[in-house]
C-alpha cells in the first residue's frame, strides 16, 4: 500500500499544480469575480477547479490500479453533479 500512496500523491500533485498554473483559468476566474460582482472570488474558483482535477486524476489512477469499471466513477461523478446543484446557491446555477 505505501508504494501506491506515492503514484496517488503524485498524480494528485500533478493534476493540483498543472490546474494552478493554467492562464485559461486565471482568466476564467477574474471573468467570474468581475461577472459575480464580488459575490465570488477569482483565486477561490482556481483553487476549487484544481483541488477537483487533483481528486479526478487520482481517482483515475485509483480505477487504473484497482481495474474498476469506469461506469461507476461516471454515475457517482454525475450523482455528485446532482446533489451539488440542488444545494448550490442560486446566483451560481
Amino acid at each position: 500500500f505505501d508504494t501506491w500512496l506515492w503514484v496517488y500523491l503524485f498524480a494528485f500533485c500533478i493534476g493540483f499544480a498543472t490546474t494552478m498554473a493554467e492562464p485559461a483559468l486565471i482568466a476564467v476566474g477574474q471573468q467570474a469575480e468581475e461577472a459575480a460582482a464580488g459575490k465570488i472570488q477569482g483565486n477561490v474558483i482556481r483553487l476549487l477547479v484544481a483541488l477537483g482535477v487533483a481528486i479526478g486524476i487520482t481517482i483515475g489512477v485509483h480505477r487504473i490500479i484497482v481495474g474498476d469499471s469506469i461506469h461507476h466513477y461516471i454515475i457517482g461523478g454525475y450523482l455528485l453533479v446532482i446533489l451539488l446543484t440542488a444545494l448550490a446557491p442560486r446566483y451560481i446555477v
